[in-house]
């Protein structure tokens, strides 16, 4: 099954209640979803998850993702700039290997709240394991946007 039908099985539907989704699953459907989707279409499926059986026996890691993808849903950078921080700041395996992708999240809304400064120390603590882990151009952006601050 894909991602997707997982997700919307597992966590949605909730034939069954279980635990039995991962960061992995998630975080392919909401990179699909997300950038497509006003807040109010997608809202619902937020809810669905949200007072499902299965949503509500989420692991830990799990609800700190879904949490993270319903504010960006929901176009609230600061909320999802503190809980991207907060989860760059987890050993969860999920975290580590998305280092890049949090800490984008991170900067962009510290940088939206005004605070420059918190912008640049998660840089500094994380910055380098962002730029080991992958050859894009996310690095780069973000250095640049955050010099252009100093």
């Amino acid at each position: 099954r894909s991602d997707f039908e997982l997700v919307r099985l597992l966590l949605a539907d909730c034939p069954v209640p279980r635990r039995g989704i991962t960061v992995d699953q998630l975080s392919a459907v909401m990179g699909v979803m997300l950038p497509f989707l006003a807040p109010d279409e997608i809202a619902p499926l937020f809810a669905q998850i949200g007072d499902s059986p299965c949503g509500k026996l989420l692991a830990e890691p799990e609800r700190k993702w879904l949490a993270l993808y319903r504010a960006l849903a929901a176009r609230r950078a600061d909320e999802a700039g503190q809980l991207a921080a907060a989860l760059l700041h987890t050993d969860h395996p999920a975290a580590a290997a998305r280092t890049d992708y949090l800490l984008g999240v991170a900067v962009a809304g510290s940088l939206a709240e005004g605070d420059v400064q918190r912008a640049q120390a998660l840089w500094r603590e994380f910055g380098r394991q962002a730029v080991r882990e992958r050859q894009d151009q996310l690095p780069d952006f973000l250095r640049a946007h955050l010099a252009s601050r100093l």
